[in-house]
């Protein structure tokens, strides 16, 4: 499972809308959408850690570092 794919799943499972998800880390709704389709293929440590504390994941979870059950 890409970054992507995880971003997306986590934003999901939360129920949050990209642009929901968007206001509660600081950044545009098309911004969210690059990073769950893959066009951003880095993301920063800032908005990495903004991410973990909305989405409730550990950093290693949303990276890939970790197991991330099916």
């Amino acid at each position: 499972m890409t970054i992507s794919e995880r971003i997306k799943r986590f934003r999901k499972e939360k129920g949050l809308t990209q642009k929901e998800l968007g206001d509660l880390v600081n950044k545009s709704s098309q911004v969210i959408s690059n990073w769950e389709r893959g066009y951003t293929t880095t993301i920063n440590h800032n908005d990495i850690t903004n991410l973990t504390k909305v989405l409730g994941k550990s950093i290693e979870l949303i990276i890939g570092t970790d197991y991330v059950p099916t």
